[in-house]
């Protein structure tokens, strides 16, 4: 398996050029270890109940969402059988992740992805890869001085393993008609952020059929305005929440662009960082994504013939790209049976996707947007950027000076700034 498109360096030189990078970024070790995840407190299951009683049917595809406690782990099976292993969670879920890997039959993998040098994403890196036949790692090329990060880069040493470096428009065909597109790290990497290893994650969309689903690593707010900038190639039924459900990271727009019909979210059960993020749960569920926690739900399992897809084989609906598609569909059926006008217009209303789970609203349009003149004091504070008192002041200020002309007519309101507007941009209208 190659990527597509945009050779890669040849894999004896990815190891060397991350060692040096490692060695400028020695004095830094004391600072970047306090950004570690700490061990899971409960001891992860890693149990493959619904996937060894179910096996996956085939010219499928199937994501193994993996209970390895305070980290992520994620395995995809293409179409054709092969598979991709996403991050493999910290040393002490190691037992639980191999035990799932044996008991799905997962003996060996076409395909290791780092998403970044964190210890609760590459843990069980190097014993994997000593332990088994891997065909290639993708690496973001983030170096970072941990003692994992260094083990890993010995054992690709040792084994001689392939190394590419992820990087922003390449494509990795895994078979049957299922793609990898890689969405970031791009250049010039991210610096000076909360946590650069973090915000320099791999993101990368699996396309199969109409469906995708959308793996972001522990991005945060600064990848996320990056993605931001191709909305359309973020489109996904599935989300693999990002930074464990952090409060950091899932914004407003991010989620609106992604439209999902159901996220996953993995963590332990009881850790000091707080995942999932109240707030973060909250986002979710205002736009109806049904959500499930690997803390409280165990190992999940997501399968999708390319239409939609099922989780622990219950249907979750459609969300992402495929939401649109079959928002034309039902469109184009209506206009047959009720003639061009009207079902031509329903049509063309229904396959723009409006956010999953979103009720009708006062203020809203066939667009999704909401008018700013009409809209309530409950509708405006659901809006990205605005919350209780900003709703409060755009209504009164609607009231004292009359209709808002324009987006730049409503920066009158006090504490609305040029952020705040720019994402009030593609949801309201006047």
């Amino acid at each position: 398996m190659t990527p597509a498109r945009a050779p890669a360096p040849p894999p004896s030189a990815a190891p060397p050029l991350l060692r040096a990078a490692l060695a400028r970024l020695a004095l830094a070790a004391l600072a970047a270890l306090a950004t570690l995840a700490a061990p899971a407190a409960p001891r992860p299951s890693g149990e493959a109940t619904y996937a060894a009683a179910h096996p996956k049917r085939p010219g499928e595809v199937r994501v193994h969402f993996i209970d390895i406690g305070q980290g992520d782990s994620a395995l995809i099976e293409g179409p054709t059988g092969k598979r991709v292993l996403i991050d493999s969670g910290p040393s002490q879920s190691g037992a639980a992740l191999k035990a799932y890997l044996r008991a799905v039959g997962a003996t060996e993998l076409d395909m290791m992805i780092n998403t970044h040098p964190h210890a609760d994403h590459i843990g069980n890196a190097a014993s994997l890869l000593r332990e088994m036949k891997v065909r290639l790692v993708l690496d973001s090329g983030f170096a970072h001085p941990i003692q994992q990060y260094r083990d890993l880069l010995d054992a690709v040493e040792e084994t001689k393993t392939p190394i590419r470096i992820a990087r922003r428009g390449r494509a990795i065909d895994i078979g049957g008609g299922a793609s990898l597109e890689l969405l970031g790290p791009e250049e010039p990497l991210i610096s000076g952020s909360r946590s650069d290893p973090n915000s320099n994650s791999i993101v990368f969309r699996l396309t199969f059929g109409d469906q995708s689903a959308l793996f972001t690593g522990d991005a945060e707010e600064e990848t996320e305005e990056r993605l931001l900038k191709g909305p359309e190639r973020l489109r996904a039924g599935l989300l693999k929440v990002a930074h464990h459900g952090s409060r950091h990271a899932s914004s407003d727009r991010f989620l609106d662009a992604v439209s999902p019909a159901a996220a996953v979210i993995s963590c332990s059960e009881r850790n000091r960082y707080g995942h999932p993020a109240p707030e973060t749960l909250g986002r979710l569920e205002r736009r109806g994504v049904r959500h499930w926690v690997t803390a409280l739900a165990g190992s999940l399992v997501a399968d999708t013939d390319g239409r939609a897809w099922r989780l622990n084989g219950e249907a979750v609906g459609v969300g992402g790209a495929g939401a649109a598609a079959q928002g034309r569909a039902q469109g184009q059926a209506q206009a047959q049976a009720q003639g061009r006008g009207q079902g031509r217009a329903q049509g063309q209303a229904q396959g723009r996707a409006p956010e999953a789970g979103a009720a009708p609203v006062q203020g809203g349009g066939a667009d999704g947007r909401i008018n700013v003149n009409a809209a309530s004091e409950r509708e405006l504070n659901a809006l990205p950027g605005i919350g209780p008192a900003l709703a409060r002041r755009i209504v009164e200020e609607r009231a004292a000076g009359g209709p808002f002309s324009s987006l730049e007519d409503l920066g009158r309101v006090r504490g609305i700034g040029p952020k705040t507007l720019e994402k009030l941009a593609p949801r309201v209208r006047f």
